[in-house]
């Protein structure tokens, strides 16, 4: 009967559903702890009434979201919208779609492990380092109003769906992206990189075009249905100044005045500086490792460099870097938790160093300000080094 059980017990902690079960937990604990722990932009904060993106959103929300035409947050309803429906009062109503779409977005990094990795403990350390990233999690915590924490759950499920060839949760995932950001159709080429085997392959590539149709085609209907009055001077004076302002202090939405006035500037003034506040201020040491590694990486990043480019040319058109750079995460992540697969993955007590490692970064973005400083990076990769140290000369004395 004993045996019984622990054989019952044992088949149990090793079976798939329960460790899917202990991530989905561990997701949501994690979540509620960086909740906890945030001073989370509510009414009474002192950086509420700045003149940010939140406002448009809690103005969307309160009125109706698809009667407010100033671009782009016109076009990014769903958020609003589910917030507006809800039954709570409205700002635990974003304070719920942000907490469960930060929960579920560790969880889904959890699954996209145990394609790419196919292995579990892999699985927990890439959901761990999603958890260690500032932007993607504490950032959005803070500034809770924002629709980006939606958007990187889709981009993550996304990803999710084209690693699983799931084609029509990709349609469904894809054309929720297009009402909530328009980053989330950043992931529709990779439903051709991620799955050719070849450089050119015409049957792939009609699919990704037939499965990318549905969300391009909502992406259109909804700026036709809710047309952008960011110069109609009639509906501007109807708004207080905090939700007309788009950005430079202007109500101005047009590519090509941001690519001249923003875009043009930093290719002119590009510097190390800037260089490094989009890639390791926002990634840190994950950054590190996977440009130190970048040619043992060349086909996995060949396979998301469409994403990453994307992702990165947002860069030329909008005032933010760190938080429009943060989308990149999940790519960032593989391949770099990839390189760190191959450095510990057979050498004794590796993984037992690793988790260490995720765990004690986790902490770091834990006990950190929202904007954290360079110390913090610097720290990072510190401890990354010696961990190395340690394992190698522990290697050599077991030798």
């Amino acid at each position: 009967m004993i045996m019984n059980e622990n054989n019952f017990f044992t088949k149990l902690i090793h079976s798939k559903s329960f460790l899917d079960f202990i991530s989905l937990v561990a997701s949501f604990s994690i979540t509620l702890i960086f909740y906890l722990k945030t001073d989370i932009m509510n009414y009474t904060h002192p950086h509420f009434s700045n003149p940010w993106d939140h406002h448009k959103y809690i103005f969307m929300a309160e009125t109706n979201p698809f009667d407010f035409h100033i671009a782009p947050f016109c076009w990014r309803v769903l958020v609003p919208f589910l917030a507006s429906i809800m039954p709570f009062e409205l700002i635990t109503n974003f304070l719920v779609i942000t907490l469960t779409s930060i929960s579920l977005t560790g969880y889904v990094m959890y699954k996209i492990g145990e394609i790419v990795f196919n292995e579990r403990l892999w699985s927990f350390v890439l959901m761990l380092s999603y958890f260690s990233i500032g932007f993607t999690t504490k950032f959005l915590i803070y500034d809770f109003w924002l629709v980006d924490p939606l958007a990187y759950l889709l981009i993550t499920v996304g990803i999710y769906s084209i690693l699983k060839r799931n084609e029509g949760m990709f349609v469904v995932v894809t054309t929720l992206g297009a009402l909530t950001k328009e980053i989330v159709l950043f992931i529709l080429p990779l439903y051709y990189t991620l799955n050719t085997k070849k450089l050119f392959d015409i049957n792939l590539l009609i699919n990704t075009i037939k499965y990318s149709l549905t969300s391009i085609l909502v992406l259109i209907i909804i700026r036709l249905l809710i047309p952008a009055w960011n110069d109609d001077p009639t509906y501007l004076n109807s708004l207080p100044l905090h939700i007309k302002l788009v950005h430079l202090n202007s109500s101005d939405y047009d590519y090509m005045k941001a690519f001249c006035e923003i875009g043009i500037f930093r290719i002119k003034n590009f510097s190390l500086e800037f260089l490094y506040s989009i890639t390791l201020y926002v990634f840190g040491v994950f950054m590190f490792v996977m440009v130190i590694n970048i040619r043992k990486l060349a086909v996995k990043l060949l396979q998301y460099l469409p994403f990453l480019i994307l992702i990165y040319s947002q860069i030329l058109f909008a005032v933010n870097t760190d938080r429009l750079v943060a989308a990149a995460f999940p790519a960032i992540l593989v391949l770099s938790i990839s390189t760190l697969k191959i450095w510990f993955d057979k050498i004794q007590i590796g993984k037992f160093v690793i988790i260490i490692f995720v765990s004690t970064l986790l902490i770091m973005n834990l006990r950190s300000g929202i904007f954290y400083g360079n110390w913090e990076i610097y720290r990072q990769i510190a401890l990354l080094v010696l961990l190395w140290f340690i394992v190698k000369i522990y290697n050599k004395i077991i030798k």
